[in-house]
């Protein structure tokens, strides 16, 4: 099956006038491809100053983040060893320059491995700073990272502290900003809505 979504039908009419005074009516058909805006993902302007933190690391963020799926399947980045390298021949950097900035990313608060420790396998990308897909996808994610009070960028409240207390890791890193429940991010995973009829074609 395959998706027509890049199309648009465009119908028109000519009428015409007959030597008798009658109306003749012609109809016309025309199935043409529209160019859809490219992919994007959003930066939130709350959080700029933590992307400025880390600007050196932005060319090995640009290549991971090409490589992040939407809100509505977690916003993680899943990559094997051969796709890092990939990824840091893309962005210039050598291969223990990928491991450096990769930390230095995870000690931001900016991407999360699901392994501690791990600089390939998946991570997850944190909706406080960066956002692809629907709004109520990324605010699902949100409530699974929340401010560390302990940075004072944002306090937060006792009953959130009680459901971050367990199964949350913090990575060892110095002004580590965010909070993140592993256990609560593993479970969006949403599936994908299926194809309408109508943007499918055999």
């Amino acid at each position: 099956m395959a998706r027509k979504k890049n199309n648009t039908l465009y119908e028109s009419e000519i009428r015409k006038i007959k030597e008798d005074g009658s109306e003749e009516v012609f109809s016309r058909r025309a199935l043409v491809r529209v160019e859809q805006e490219p992919d994007f993902i959003k930066i939130y302007t709350r959080m700029v100053c933590v992307l400025k933190d880390v600007g050196k690391c932005s060319g090995l963020l640009g290549e991971l983040l090409k490589r992040m799926n939407y809100a509505s399947e977690g916003q993680k980045i899943v990559l094997n060893p051969e796709e890092a390298k990939e990824i840091y021949m893309s962005a210039g950097i050598s291969r223990m320059g990928y491991y450096r900035q990769i930390k230095e990313l995870i000690d931001s608060g900016i991407i999360m491995p699901l392994k501690e420790g791990c600089y390939t396998g998946t991570f997850f990308v944190n909706p406080n700073i960066i956002g692809k897909g629907a709004w109520n996808d990324v605010k699902e994610i949100r409530a699974c990272v929340t401010m560390n009070k302990d940075v004072g960028l944002l306090e937060v409240e006792a009953s959130q502290e009680k459901t971050l207390t367990k199964n949350t890791w913090i990575p060892a890193g110095v002004g580590q900003t965010f909070l993140w429940n592993i256990n609560e991010l593993n479970k969006i995973n949403k599936k994908l809505k299926p194809l309408q009829a109508e943007d499918e074609e055999e």
